[in-house]
């Protein structure tokens, strides 16, 4: 049996009626039949499921689907019913697909970005009770008479010169002191390399090099506030000659301590 052609109006209006787009190619396609010049279906007013349930009624009834389109509408050309294959394809297709009103769009919170750059947070070193740090300091050894010495801050500097240098000079001529050792004068650095940076070790350390220079039993004079750490136990603490240079107004501070004391 000869299958029939397909009106192409009734296609056009099965296609739409299942909700596909109908496109049409905008020149001759090689190899292809013919386009057939047909305008596209428009739908009535009606809602489509009063359509589609007129037709099935008319359908069980043994009516023809023509005759009830024409009748219901008779100014307008109504697509003919469709089957039921084609019904049960079209809800499947509307029932894989949920609606808009179905959908639900979770809400997206956007926080600010921060303009302040974002810092590690840093440990605080963990405290050391009954042992304190000592920091770096270098010291010049002078014998000033036969009974004291004085130990004089040095600033991290090789030696003593320029107007620190002259400042000790003047000290020493103010208070008749001797100006420095007949040989070189002895240095002492801090910190030692293997030994802990304590208060503890500075203290020992400096001690057991007052040995070495047959320093121990002197009187010692310190000067340089600094040095007050590591010191010996008995010693007169004074500014330091970098201190007495920034504020000379401590030179006479320095003149009523030393007047009388050595």
């Amino acid at each position: 049996m000869q299958a029939q052609a397909l009106n192409e109006p009734r296609r056009r209006s099965y296609l739409q009626a299942l909700g596909l787009d109908l496109l049409r190619a905008r020149s001759a396609l090689p190899g292809a039949a013919a386009s057939v010049e047909c305008d596209a279906p428009v739908l009535p007013s009606v809602s489509s499921s009063s359509i589609v349930a007129n037709a099935l009624a008319a359908t069980s009834a043994g009516i023809k689907p023509s005759a009830v389109t024409k009748a219901s509408s008779p100014s307008v050309s109504l697509p003919a019913a469709l089957p039921a294959a084609a019904l049960a394809a079209r809800e499947a297709l509307r029932g894989g697909q949920p609606s808009a009103a179905a959908r639900t769009v979770e809400p997206v919170l956007l926080l600010p970005k921060s303009t302040e750059p974002t810092q590690a947070p840093v440990s605080a070193p963990i405290p050391q009770p009954n042992k304190p740090l000592v920091a770096r300091f270098s010291l010049l050894l002078v014998p000033i008479n036969a009974t004291h010495i004085a130990l004089i801050d040095l600033d991290n500097q090789p030696a003593l010169e320029g107007s620190e240098a002259r400042l000790w000079a003047a000290i020493c001529s103010a208070q008749q002191w001797q100006h420095q050792a007949a040989d070189m004068p002895a240095q002492f650095h801090w910190p030692i390399p293997g030994l802990a940076a304590t208060q503890a070790v500075a203290q020992e350390a400096l001690a057991g090099w007052l040995q070495t220079q047959h320093a121990e039993h002197m009187s010692c004079v310190v000067f340089g506030e600094n040095l007050s750490v590591a010191a010996p136990s008995e010693h007169k603490c004074l500014p330091s000659l970098q201190a007495l240079l920034a504020e000379p107004l401590r030179k006479r501070e320095l003149m009523l301590k030393l007047h009388g004391a050595i």
